[in-house]
């Protein structure tokens, strides 16, 4: 099979298809790029595999890179002979290849009797368990842990127990971080013994598949939702297309498609469309025009009250709790922007900005709390751009400091997203999405300062700003100031496109 097949490869392969292995050999770089999501998601694994190696006191780590940087996946899978001879008991990265099919387990526990535990390390939480789903463990990760176990097994190894090592969902840190409950060891021994037909199967079929160099056809499916490469195998589909319609589930899109419906013929089929869609379809080729439902804007605003707070918050995701009293995943707010709109037909001049930011690397949740109730009145109503994540984290902040709730409690929330999403204001700039990067410069195509892209600096979107702000300690003053100044004029940039938002509803009201 030649040396370049490894298990996420296989996974890949069997939760999307066939053509996406071949792809990855021969045509990698249609791939789509690492956003700025994945490359978090590819970091908070680095961060929980090293907390892992603690955890079962790993005693070597085999990975070694070569001089280019790349991983020297041959000096790996000599290093671990080397410490499967010895008798090394717990390996990181040991690494085998078998007729071409190649892995790195997570953590390979030696046991007494010279069999071995494999443990697979994920930075996923385990998920409630369902009927269905009793062990709460994802499909695609017992995939790659039977991938592992087919190749250990052909290398000679014997394996004894096989683990999914997943985050615990309902984990809330201590003084410190308790690894032992931080941790969820999922036994999914009799799983993968289950799958090692499937495996195997499953690699007889992509032989072939991955030593031609023809093409593969393409195959488009309910696979292909949100897959590297859907862009490729995708690049003959018209635009527009039942593809481009708003809260089409993907399986419909998909089965419009192939049906051959037209995008400006969906409508016709009698669904059960969203309006925000039947507008969408219907202003796709009215540029100039825009559907406004005046009586649902003005109900809306007449729920407003003045002085009005536009607050959006800048979280982090603690994968690891660093701090008392932090759960798995929660999200901690680091900054927030607030825009005070005195009155109706306050000019912007006369609307006031107040800003939070916490730049020293440590807890920041106190300090945020105490910042809100000295700007924000008892009672002050905040309107926030999908006001769920806002009323969310105050209810949080004001769940752990007690001696703030009733203040944080206080505020009511208003949220102008519904009147996008259910299609009560539409024009066609907006696309298929609502969200605040796609409204405003839909609303003010003519300013240049309502487009996110004309942000100077390096955070232009709220996964930049939450990669930054797990940076901070690593940076000098110098970048500390910038960092705040990126910081500072993003965050604002929200809190006034809802303002601006709110003058624009105003405008088309009267």
């Amino acid at each position: 099979m030649g040396f370049y097949f490894s298990k996420s490869k296989f996974v890949s392969a069997c939760t999307r298809c066939n053509k996406y292995a071949w792809l990855d050999k021969y045509k990698p770089e249609e791939k789509a790029p690492v956003d700025d999501f994945t490359q978090s998601l590819f970091d908070n694994g680095h961060k929980v595999g090293a907390l892992a190696q603690d955890y079962f006191h790993a005693d070597t780590d085999v990975t070694t890179v070569d001089a280019s940087g790349r991983l020297d996946l041959a000096e790996m899978i000599r290093k671990t002979q080397e410490h499967l001879h010895r008798g090394t008991p717990v390996i990181a990265e040991a690494s085998f290849s078998f007729g071409g099919l190649f892995c790195s387990v997570d953590l390979l526990v030696r046991n007494a009797d010279g069999s071995y535990d494999l443990c697979e390390v994920k930075s996923s939480k385990q998920e409630k368990p369902t009927k269905g789903n009793p062990g709460g463990v994802k499909e695609k990760y017992i995939l790659d842990a039977s991938y592992q176990r087919y190749v250990l097994e052909r290398c000679g190894i014997k394996v004894n127990r096989v683990y999914l090592v997943l985050l615990n969902r309902d984990y809330v840190r201590k003084a410190t971080l308790e690894l032992d409950q931080y941790f969820v060891k999922c036994d999914v021994t009799a799983d993968t013994a289950a799958r090692q037909a499937q495996v195997a199967e499953k690699l007889t079929k992509l032989e072939p598949i991955l030593r031609s160099a023809t093409e593969p056809a393409s195959v488009i499916c309910n696979n292909c939702n949100k897959c590297d490469y859907f862009g490729y195998c995708g690049k003959d589909i018209p635009s527009p297309s039942s593809f481009d319609v708003y809260d089409l589930s993907f399986s419909e899109k998909c089965r419009y498609y192939h049906d051959g419906v037209a995008f400006e013929d969906i409508p016709k089929l009698n669904l059960k469309l969203k309006d925000a869609a039947k507008r969408q379809i219907e202003y796709y080729s009215r540029p100039g025009d825009a559907y406004i439902h005046k009586a649902a804007i003005q109900d809306f605003l007449n729920n407003l009250r003045f002085p009005l707070y536009s607050l959006d918050f800048e979280t982090y995701q603690a994968v690891v709790p660093e701090y008392p009293e932090m759960k798995t995943y929660e999200q901690i707010p680091f900054q927030y922007s607030v825009h005070i709109v005195p009155s109706l037909d306050a000019p912007l001049k006369d609307v006031e900005e107040r800003h939070f930011l916490d730049l020293s690397g440590g807890d920041p949740r106190r300090a945020i709390a105490q910042s809100l109730v000295a700007h924000l009145p008892y009672g002050a109503q905040i309107v926030a751009y999908h006001k769920s994540t806002e009323a969310n984290i105050i209810k949080r902040l004001a769940q752990l400091f007690s001696d703030l709730a009733d203040h944080l409690l206080s505020f009511t929330y208003c949220d102008p997203l519904p009147l996008f999403e259910d299609g009560f204001y539409y024009v066609s700039a907006m696309g298929k999405s609502f969200s605040l990067k796609s409204v405003t410069p839909a609303l003010y195509p003519d300013d240049p300062q309502m487009d996110y892209h004309n942000l100077e600096g390096n955070v232009k979107n709220g996964t930049q700003a939450m990669n930054a702000i797990l940076q901070v300690k690593a940076l000098s003053p110098a970048e500390l100031e910038q960092l705040r100044l990126d910081l500072t004029t993003y965050c604002a940039l929200d809190t006034l496109a809802v303002v601006k938002i709110l003058q624009k509803l105003y405008e088309v009201a009267g």
